[in-house]
């Protein structure tokens, strides 16, 4: 199931990897190259939960290049809940467009994930 459309087929690979880490004032951040849709959650989900296996207690995810979300990028930071609890740690979702930020509330994301319109504002969050 796609949210949104795929037609412009919004995907970036840098160095082989749609998705790239980096860090912001301290916290992980996972930025996606473009939409988060098919093949490419299954990297997204690797990603999560690399971030919080290695110690981070803050991953950030960058949605600002993604246009949509489909439900395999949902699933992909569904199946890194128990880890993240697990570890006490914190996942922020970030720089959403307008299309992905309502998805992410349609399933209920904000009741359990900080959803800022930046990485910047995410990077101020109190944890």
């Amino acid at each position: 199931m796609v949210f949104g459309s795929i037609a412009a087929g919004n995907h970036a690979e840098v160095n082989g990897m749609f998705f790239q880490v980096s860090s912001v004032g301290g916290r992980q951040v996972i930025t996606a190259g473009g939409d988060v849709a098919g093949d490419v959650a299954t990297e997204l989900a690797d990603m999560i939960q690399n971030q919080f296996e290695a110690g981070h207690a803050v991953v950030i995810i960058d949605f600002s290049k993604a246009t949509i979300i489909d439900s395999m990028g949902i699933s992909a930071i569904v199946a890194n809940i128990g880890l993240m609890k697990e570890k006490d740690g914190h996942l922020v979702l970030a720089g959403c467009t307008p299309t992905v930020k309502k998805v992410l509330q349609l399933v209920g994301f904000e009741q359990h994930f900080p959803i800022v319109s930046s990485v910047e504002e995410a990077v101020k969050l109190p944890f």
